[in-house]
C-alpha cells in the first residue's frame, strides 16, 4: 500500500497545476493548493484502511468506529479554525491533519493491544520508498519547470495530454528504477508483471 500511496501523493502534490488544468480546462491556484494538501490524505487514509482491517480480523469493530466518530467533530473544529485563515485550502489542511492523527492513533492502539505487528518491517521498507519518492518528486519538478513548463496559454486536452503523459512516464521511471536498485520486493513484482504483460503482447502464436 505504501509503495503505491507514497508516489501517488507526491505526484499529485508536485503536478497539481497540470492536474487541475486538465480537469478544469483552466488554471486555479486555490484549487491546486487544495489538491496539494489533499494529497497528504492518500497515504494516511490508505494506512488507516489497512490497519482498520487488522482490528476487523480480531473481531473488533468498535475501536475503529469510536475513533472515526471522535475524528468527525475534531475535523469540524479544525476545519472551521483553518478555514478562517486559509479559506477552502484550510479544509484540505484539516482533512490531511486529522487523517494523519487518526491513523497514528489507530496504529498506537494496535501496538498497545497486540504488541509488535510488523512495524519494524514497515519502517525498513518505508525508508527506501521515501528515497525513491524524493527522487521521483525532484524529477517531476524539474521536468515541469524545465522541459514542459505550464504556460498560461496551455489549454485543451490536445495541448496538455502529451505533456502530462511525458511527466507521468518520467514519474514512473524515476520511482520504479530507484526502488529496483534499492532491492524493494514490490518493485521486483511490478517489473515481473510488466515483463509478463509484454511477453504476452509479443506472443502472437
Amino acid at each position: 500500500i505504501l509503495f503505491l500511496a507514497i508516489p501517488s501523493a507526491l505526484f499529485a502534490f508536485v503536478a497539481r497545476g497540470y492536474i487541475v488544468r486538465l480537469l478544469l480546462g483552466r488554471g486555479d491556484a486555490e484549487i491546486a493548493n487544495t489538491l496539494g494538501w489533499f494529497a497528504g490524505t492518500i497515504v494516511f487514509i490508505s494506512l488507516f484502511m489497512l490497519v482498520s482491517r487488522v482490528f476487523y480480523a480480531m473481531q473488533d469493530t468498535k475501536t475503529v468506529l469510536y475513533l472515526s466518530l471522535i475524528s468527525i467533530p475534531v475535523n469540524v473544529v479544525v476545519s472551521i479554525i483553518l478555514a478562517e485563515y486559509y479559506g477552502v485550502v484550510g479544509l484540505a489542511m484539516s482533512a490531511s491533519l486529522v487523517a494523519g492523527l487518526q491513523t497514528l492513533a489507530l496504529m498506537l492502539l494496535l501496538r498497545r493491544r497486540y504488541g509488535n505487528f510488523g512495524g519494524k518491517a514497515i519502517l525498513q521498507g518505508l525508508l527506501p520508498m521515501l528515497v525513491a519518492g524524493a527522487i521521483m518528486a525532484s524529477s517531476v519538478y524539474l521536468t515541469i519547470h524545465v522541459v514542459v513548463p505550464l504556460y498560461a496559454g496551455d489549454v485543451g486536452f490536445a495541448v496538455l495530454a502529451p505533456k502530462f503523459l511525458l511527466i507521468s512516464i518520467v514519474a514512473a521511471a524515476s520511482y520504479l528504477i530507484p526502488c529496483w536498485l534499492l532491492k524493494l520486493q514490490e518493485a521486483k513484482t511490478v517489473f515481473v508483471r510488466l515483463r509478463d504483460i509484454m511477453a504476452r503482447s509479443f506472443n502472437l502464436t
